[in-house]
């Protein structure tokens, strides 16, 4: 699949580049990685914030026998 990319050159104002950069970075994609999903018509959810997985742990002390 390595073999099949192909670079592309986009330009983006300052606004448009630190949303992109942002949505990213929620999502804990690369830039590229997130255009390329948006592009396939996925549309990638935020990753949970660090109380999320907090309470996990907590729950997996308790489940883990």
């Amino acid at each position: 699949m390595k073999n099949d990319m192909v670079r592309k050159s986009i330009r983006l104002n300052k606004n448009e580049s630190e949303l992109l950069s942002k949505y990213a970075k929620q999502r804990g994609l690369s830039e590229s990685q997130l255009i390329g999903m948006l592009t396939m018509g996925k549309y990638p959810k935020p990753l949970p914030d660090k109380s999320f997985w907090l309470m996990l742990e907590d729950y997996m002390k308790y489940t883990v026998v």
